[in-house]
């Protein structure tokens, strides 16, 4: 008898032993899980990884769609590295010296899209239309950006990205319209000396949680624009600083978009160092993240993330 109890106690103790290890592994794989479907690519909400400043070369494997650049550049893209890019953006479509539209905007945009946009279209080098940046900053009223809308979206049709970038205009959009699939817009902060990180995720952050997000309808989604330049003026901010100072901004950005369902991805400004200032002194944000290496490898890894490279 009492070898008998001693067996099926034996028998009891490891079989809840066993239970316990099997409840443990379930819950591990759960965690494991949750953390792999935050980190975006297949079955993430990040999805698009772009870049102010398209270069193929420089970035396959860590973007998968192109932004700005020539339909040369874009075709190249396609061919070499099999990168999608968005045409645009449009040119003699919005007047923005006059605030509003071309007069003949509508046949300019008609012919864009049958002789340009199509063709490159159907064989994978486009997959939607960018339609410029900051059009209603500008000064063109929504109410144009919706005519051109419109008429694009029956154009190109229902699955052709159309995205554009905006400004703190969005403030007054009572929506975003409902054929525009991706929404955006720059906020810039934290780039003086001594630098602050958080400083530009918070203001972007605020923003689009009370100007972007609430607006925006169930098929849509935004995209963060980071700041990812540097002052060319070393004296007034060494180059090393700074270049810490967007790679942690960087990793901010990421974290809060790995949470938020409603951003789709990333198309930072700007990639390459441009030929003249592109703000007043004394931070003229002529450089670009080609020039911060320490920034660059962490935005490489975020895209590799994004696009599964």
């Amino acid at each position: 008898p009492w070898c008998q109890r001693d067996a099926i106690a034996f028998i009891i103790i490891r079989n809840s032993i066993m239970f316990l290890l099997q409840l443990a592994c379930v819950g591990f794989a759960a965690a494991s899980a949750t953390v792999e479907s935050k980190k975006g690519g297949a079955g993430g909400n990040l999805k698009v990884m772009g870049f102010y400043g398209f270069d193929p070369d420089a970035q396959h494997g860590w973007t998968n769609l192109g932004m700005e650049g020539s339909a040369s550049l874009k075709i190249y893209a396609k061919q070499q590295y099999n990168l999608s890019s968005l045409y645009g953006s449009l040119e003699n479509v919005f007047d923005r010296d006059k605030k509003g539209l071309y007069p003949d905007w509508q046949a300019t945009l008609t012919k864009m899209m049958h002789e340009e946009f199509t063709p490159l279209y159907a064989n994978g080098t486009y997959s939607g239309v960018f339609l410029g940046d900051e059009i209603c900053c500008a000064g063109v009223p929504l109410a144009d950006l919706q005519q051109v809308l419109t008429m694009l979206r029956s154009l190109v049709g229902p699955d052709a990205i159309l995205y554009t970038n905006e400004c703190g205009e969005m403030a007054s959009w009572p929506k975003v319209p409902a054929e525009l699939d991706y929404i955006s817009m720059d906020v810039y902060a934290g780039y003086e000396p001594p630098g602050d990180p958080a400083k530009e995720v918070a203001a972007a952050k605020a923003f689009y949680e009370t100007s972007v997000f609430p607006k925006l309808s169930g098929h849509q989604a935004a995209l963060l624009v980071p700041g990812t330049f540097a002052c060319s003026n070393l004296t007034y901010f060494p180059l090393e600083a700074q270049d810490k100072v967007v790679a942690q901004k960087l990793q901010l950005f990421y974290a809060w978009a790995q949470t938020e369902p409603k951003i789709a991805g990333f198309n930072p400004w700007h990639f390459h160092n441009r030929s003249s200032p592109q703000h007043p002194p004394p931070c003229d944000m002529q450089l670009g993240l080609e020039a911060m290496p320490t920034a660059l490898g962490v935005m490489k890894q975020i895209g590799r993330e994004i696009v599964g490279g």
